[in-house]
């Protein structure tokens, strides 16, 4: 499959993106819906694909915080707005509200979810490892 794929797709490169994709999505369409495979009982790939018995959403609901926590939104370059600046919580979390616990006067636990990822030091402005205390 690999090297059939290279043969049909990069022999040469398109131009730009936008065109390789199509020729690769073309690709995936013939191998998937028209081709049959040795493998399969000359079948076609497509043929065999089962619905999911779960349906699944197309929008996760939002995350909900409880009230004893400080929510804030990850903006696009990972940072989040705190106390009057920005904090670096990581990129992987753009766009998704975080929930941080106060467990101290200068410490604070952060949040996704029910997930505990770091705890914040405000006098020494550092993340460390979650359970990791350092003074």
């Amino acid at each position: 499959m690999h090297r059939t794929l290279k043969q049909k797709t990069t022999k040469p490169a398109e131009q730009n993106l936008t065109a390789q994709q199509k020729r690769f999505n073309r690709f995936l369409s013939e191998f998937n819906h028209v081709r049959p495979h040795q493998g399969i009982g000359q079948k076609q790939p497509a043929t065999l694909v089962q619905k999911y018995r779960r349906e699944f959403p197309d929008r996760l609901p939002e995350i909900e915080y409880p009230a004893s926590f400080l929510v804030r939104r990850v903006r696009s370059n990972g940072y989040i707005k705190w106390r009057g600046d920005t904090v670096f919580v990581g990129e992987v979390l753009t766009g998704e509200p975080v929930g941080l616990l106060q467990t101290h006067d200068e410490r604070w636990q952060l949040y996704f979810g029910n997930r505990h990822l770091a705890d914040w030091c405000e006098r020494r402005q550092r993340w460390s490892h979650p359970n990791t205390v350092k003074e």
